[in-house]
């Protein structure tokens, strides 16, 4: 006898939302199992949608409801209602709020009266000029105004207000004939590292007009600072000014010149001193880690925390990592001697003038080999105790930089460092390390989470007190935040000294100012930061408002034995951040245990809302397991992946000798995100890729000091500052080119830096944005020569002619 009914749970259920006018509607609706099989229907507002009557509503073949083009009209409740011949069913009622943002109507034309007679407006500025108290000359000067409204549309519907100010002014056109003259001066920024201070002011007091003269002077005034005050870390109260290397003649002969003579004692160096490396072992799922949920069939979830030894063993670790003085037997302060100098093995130069040397071993077992890259860890222990070489993954890589600066590459790990022309005057061995162990990252607000690695950069075998830095560097490295369609995120960078014990926020972006230390640039899974000292580094965010569902973007991979006689048949999911080092991780655990079944990224994860992951339709072709494995970690336990992800044993409960026919499906889902829902497939006779394969594909992403040297070189580089650093108009001066390269959302850091040319900065920054890209070049060539600058087209072309010349 065939029992006729439907279960009572949905596997997903419609969730409310918020849309603009127009947009697409995507709610989706996975019924309840039944006998017979159910049919999916939606009602709106009480009333059954007919299929026919309306085109812009689609009921999809797997029951979702999607509206094409959103309108007014369309706001409601709706419920997913599943039914059959023997009962009906209906998910919880999800509504919908069609908005409209408003717009700005058109500006007016131009009104005010320009007439002026300028023996009077020269005898009043005069008079504000000379009185006790300097007066600004906004209020007489004439000006003209036009002004909009927001009604093209209004908002509705909890829209969003237009953005801007619905009243401009400008200054009249004058005939009059007025000398420039100073405006006061800003107030002093803080103390930078480099020990100074600074302020400026413009000449626009008024401004010349009709041939008047130029303000005597300079716009910049720097001082200097003394210990403790500002950012300003020198030893002893004192500090040299530094020397910034500029575009003068002057400037070029004297840093070759002491390029020249740095040349020979170069070349006189032995031995290069290197990060001692090693994998730590990290747990990855652990039987008796406290945040556990047993399932009838027997299914498990962890969090990937840093407290247990790991179920399965870590035999590769990545290329570069380092390994703990205290745990290894070898002393920290034992330095490359004899025979071991022979096993540094790798080498490479980023110039023919400058020197970029990156050391590194073959071997990955070797204890001798692990003694020979020693000596950097014990220095670096012995400068600041705040390198702290947890028993986390860290991945490092160390280069010795020159005065040509550089580009570090921690590819696997999702981290970059370049370091500029001009950075260092001298040579320097730099590293740049990523780690993701929760004991390196600061205690945040409950309203914060992670959403990075944490990355450090500094020097090996220096103080870093002695060392100036000329020009900021710029580090990249990847996150997990989703910012498309919509940016729902307020993003912190958070920093922390490498002589210092406690983390700071450095910056809220979007709300710096002209004492912010950092310049943020942020693409779709990288983030890029601009800044003048060597420290660690954290991207962290927070929802934009509470009622904005901000959402992580996070990689799913399913996992089932390798081998046929393996102990462990289960197979094993894994839901980590989008970060590089986390992938990099689990790929280390399964090395050789598992066989990758599927895996799929960008999976998008709110912080509300249970994950759910159910094995499904599992067989063998013979034998069909006739009931799925359903598994739910609420939101209290999976806290957002902050503890570096989440792993998922679900059993298979099948005899060892049909593991290799298994095939099946794993769904996974967030309950109350339509945006979060994944369909992986599995067959372990053709597995996704063998992890052995995985391996080698990895291993071919080597990181490196790439030896290839900038996309422009320093005389184009050069040409172009000179002609766009020449304040003009701001469509085609730096700030033009700041703004059409989309570098503009901070664009006073690059005026503020005390002298370096704001097109250089822009540059530098454009170089690590664009890293990688066989066109980059020529867009910025077609970038110029939109802006109409024709001077900077012809500097480009000739740097284009002549790379083919010397690559024919």
């Amino acid at each position: 006898m065939i029992t006729q009914d439907i279960r009572k749970h949905f596997y997903q259920t419609p969730v409310s939302e918020n849309v603009p006018e127009g947009g697409t509607v995507h709610m989706h609706c996975s019924p309840p199992e039944g006998e017979p099989k159910v049919e999916v229907f939606w009602i709106k507002d009480g009333k059954e949608i007919e299929r026919q009557t309306d085109s812009n509503m689609i009921i999809a073949n797997d029951g979702s409801l999607i509206i094409s083009a959103a309108r007014l009209s369309d706001s409601g409740n709706y419920t997913c209602e599943a039914r059959n011949i023997a009962n009906k069913r209906f998910s919880d009622p999800a509504q919908i709020v069609v908005y409209v943002n408003g717009e700005w109507a058109e500006w007016s034309t131009w009104n005010g009266n320009c007439k002026v007679d300028c023996a009077q407006l020269k005898q009043e500025i005069t008079r504000r000029r000379t009185g006790t108290v300097h007066k600004k000359l906004d209020d007489i000067w004439p000006k003209l105004v036009r002004r909009r409204t927001c009604n093209n549309p209004a908002p509705m519907n909890g829209g969003s207000d237009c953005l801007g100010d619905p009243e401009e002014t400008n200054d009249c056109p004058l005939d009059c004939h007025l000398d420039g003259y100073w405006s006061e001066w800003s107030s002093w920024s803080q103390c930078s590292e480099n020990c100074q201070k600074f302020r400026t002011r413009a000449c626009n007091s008024p401004r010349p007009t009709s041939g008047g003269q130029l303000c005597d002077g300079r716009d910049l005034d720097t001082r200097n600072c003394t210990q403790g005050e500002g950012y300003c870390t020198a030893v002893g109260g004192q500090r040299t000014s530094p020397t910034y290397i500029g575009y003068s003649l002057e400037a070029q002969l004297a840093m070759y010149a002491g390029l020249f003579s740095k040349f020979y004692d170069i070349k006189f160096l032995g031995h290069v001193r290197t990060v001692l490396l090693q994998q730590q072992q990290r747990l990855l799922g652990d039987p008796n880690a406290s945040l556990k949920s047993m399932t009838k069939g027997g299914s498990e979830f962890y969090t990937l925390t840093t407290t247990a030894s790991p179920t399965h063993p870590l035999v590769r670790p990545p290329s570069l990592t380092l390994r703990s003085a205290n745990s290894s037997g070898y002393s920290s302060t034992r330095k490359i001697t004899g025979s071991r100098v022979a096993l540094i093995t790798e080498s490479s130069s980023n110039s023919s003038n400058g020197k970029i040397t990156i050391a590194r071993t073959n071997s990955r077992t070797s204890d001798e080999n692990y003694a020979t890259l020693y000596d950097c860890v014990g220095d670096v222990n012995d400068q600041y105790g705040s390198f702290e070489l947890s028993k986390q993954t860290q991945a490092v890589l160390p280069a010795y930089v020159d005065s040509m600066g550089g580009r570090l590459l921690l590819k696997r790990s999702g981290a970059a460092l370049l370091i500029p022309e001009g950075t260092f005057q001298t040579n320097h061995m730099v590293f740049l390390a990523v780690s993701d162990d929760l004991n390196d990252s600061p205690k945040l607000l409950e309203s914060n989470t992670v959403l990075s690695a944490v990355v450090m950069t500094g020097l090996c075998d220096e103080n870093e007190n002695d060392v100036v830095i000329h020009r900021p560097f710029i580090v990249t490295f990847k996150h997990c935040a989703n910012i498309f369609p919509k940016d729902n995120w307020t993003f912190m960078i958070y920093a922390k000294g490498n002589q210092s014990s406690n983390w700071e926020m450095a910056a809220q972006i979007g709300d710096e100012d002209i004492n912010t230390p950092l310049y943020c640039q942020m693409d779709l899974t990288r983030c890029h930061i601009m800044i003048e000292r060597f420290c660690k580094l954290l991207l962290v965010g927070k929802p934009r408002r509470s009622t904005l569902a901000a959402m992580k973007r996070m990689h799913l991979a399913a996992f089932g034995p390798l081998h046929r006689m393996s102990n462990d048949t289960s197979i094993r999911v894994y839901c980590v951040p989008e970060t590089g080092i986390a992938i990099q991780n689990v790929l280390c655990q399964e090395e050789n245990t598992g066989a990758l079944l599927a895996e799929t990224d960008n999976f998008l994860m709110r912080e509300k809302g249970a994950l759910c992951v159910c094995l499904e339709e599992v067989s063998t072709g013979l034998v069909k397991k006739p009931e799925a494995q359903y598994l739910e970690i609420p939101s209290s336990h999976h806290l957002w992946c902050v503890q570096n992800g989440l792993h998922c044993s679900l059993k298979t409960d099948f005899p060892e000798n049909l593991l290799e026919t298994i095939t099946g499906r794993i769904v996974i889902y967030q309950k109350g995100n339509a945006d979060a829902r994944e369909v992986l497939h599995f067959d372990m006779q053709q597995p996704f890729v063998t992890f052995q394969y995985l391996k080698e594909d990895v291993e071919m992403e080597e990181d490196e000091v790439p030896p290839c040297g900038f996309l422009l070189d320093y005389a184009t580089r050069r040409k172009l500052a000179e002609l766009f650093d020449v304040p003009t108009d701001p469509t085609k001066d730096w700030r033009g080119l700041a703004k059409k390269l989309n570098l503009h959302r901070y664009i006073q850091y690059f005026a503020t830096r005390p002298g370096l040319s704001p097109t250089s900065l822009i540059l530098d920054l454009w170089e690590a944005v664009e890293f990688g890209s066989q066109r980059a070049v020529l867009d910025l060539l077609q970038t110029v020569r939109i802006m109409g600058r024709p001077d900077a087209v012809t500097v480009l072309e000739n740097y284009l002619s002549s790379s083919r010349n010397m690559n024919k």
